[in-house]
């Protein structure tokens, strides 16, 4: 028989209709205001920073209104180091000896969306009003900075790839590069000649029994000192193969959430003796909704997932062991997602999150959930062409620091002084 399944337009399906003041609106009215967040290098926080950044995340995102869906994503991709030209004869033997090595670079972007169809323009001007004070208390933190996104960051120009054609090439870079064909099938997906592979944090069950703020790096930490990086890192910076790690917080109605909870727990109650599993559900979910009332905290769906890639099928089972031990460094049960992989990646399309799955979700609290956050990126070069040359402790290529400068402390977070 002749297959006459048939290929669709991309530009027909694109979920985002306009970018309007900088701002994204998708085709269901929702607006989405997005970030470049810079992060702290890795290594150079003390648990109370990690502490700290953790409560400068909650604190901003309490100020959001309700229905807001949180989507964080940080993008990770492999380069190979490339040496300067017209350096000293020491310097040159220094860069021919790093010269081939990858780096890890991480493309940190926060986009907040209104998950409200549609929006008038009133309640737009209170969502970017909110969104404002959220930005000003990050930035104020002293460890992160927030950089709003403009419309060429987005959909980019004539010389440079934005956003858009980034993360639908799976590229991680703004070089520009023709759309390749999006492929799902029974195997998985496949974007040109990269095959993916999802993992998800979908159920409240596959967490750890704890999630804190940082973790300790066994790696560089002794018996007498601890040497720190974020609870999440296992799935960020330290997971050595191209990837994407979304992050999603859809902020609930407090009173809404509790009350569904309540009219849950009757209908347990009341169909205890069909199954004693009820009865134990009944429990957890009044547990919940005592937590709720009593520490005053933010009930939120969350939802976490890595989107990895190779090029050819023995390359994609490795990364999909690599992929699965980082998630078992943070507790988490493994969980190789091979039926949703195609609407998660749609739904992760910036901007679209209103349109992500509400069973792929799960009911915590907002300070757990910031706990998945990432929080460190790669260690930067100094903008001086002058300096000293180290080697960084994650990918050992070569970083440049000038020693004559007054390098910021983290909390100043790379601004000069």
């Amino acid at each position: 028989m002749r297959n006459i399944s048939k290929g669709k337009d991309l530009c027909r399906l694109f979920p985002i209709y306009a970018i309007e003041n900088n701002c994204i609106i998708n085709r269901m009215g929702e607006v989405t205001a997005g970030f470049r967040v810079t992060l702290p290098e890795a290594f150079t926080l003390s648990a109370d920073g990690y502490s700290a950044i953790h409560g400068a995340w909650v604190k901003a995102l309490r100020v959001l209104p309700d229905y807001t869906v949180i989507h964080r994503q940080d993008i990770y991709t492999r380069e190979r180091y490339e040496s300067r030209e017209g350096v000293s004869y020491l310097s040159s033997c220094y860069e021919k000896h790093f010269g081939g090595r990858s780096r890890m670079q991480s493309i940190d972007s926060i986009l907040m969306t209104g998950n409200l169809v549609p929006p008038s323009l009133t309640s737009c001007d209170r969502f970017l009003d909110a969104v404002g004070q959220a930005e000003k208390i990050i930035n104020d933190s002293g460890f992160i900075r927030l950089d709003r996104y403009t419309a060429d960051d987005l959909t980019g120009t004539k010389d440079k790839a934005g956003l858009y054609e980034s993360y639908m090439n799976l590229s991680g870079n703004d070089r520009k590069k023709p759309l390749e064909d999006i492929v799902f099938d029974g195997g998985g997906m496949r974007i040109g000649d990269k095959r993916m592979c999802m993992h998800t944090l979908s159920f409240a069950g596959d967490l750890p029994e704890e999630a804190g703020t940082d973790m300790r790096y066994e790696k560089y930490s002794t018996e007498n000192s601890d040497c720190l990086l974020s609870f999440a890192s296992p799935l960020g910076l330290l997971l050595e193969t191209d990837h994407t790690y979304n992050q999603y917080l859809f902020i609930e109605n407090r009173d809404d959430t509790v009350r569904a909870l309540e009219s849950l727990s009757g209908k347990m109650y009341s169909l205890q003796q069909l199954s004693s599993n009820n009865l134990v559900n009944r429990e957890f979910i009044d547990h919940y909704i005592e937590t709720v009332r009593l520490n005053n905290l933010t009930p939120v769906r969350c939802h976490f997932n890595v989107m990895a890639w190779a090029e050819t099928d023995e390359e994609l089972r490795r990364v999909r062991n690599l992929v699965g031990s980082a998630m078992t460094q943070t507790g988490c049960l493994v969980r190789h997602n091979t039926v949703d992989c195609p609407v998660l990646f749609w739904s992760s399309i910036p901007g679209n999150g209103g349109d992500f799955p509400r069973e792929e979700t799960f009911l915590s609290f907002l300070e757990t959930g910031v706990c998945f956050f990432t929080g460190e990126t790669n260690y930067l070069d100094s903008p001086s062409d002058a300096g000293l040359k180290f080697s960084d402790r994650i990918s050992g290529k070569p970083v440049l620091v000038d020693m004559r400068r007054r390098h910021p402390s983290p909390i100043c977070n790379h601004t000069d002084m």
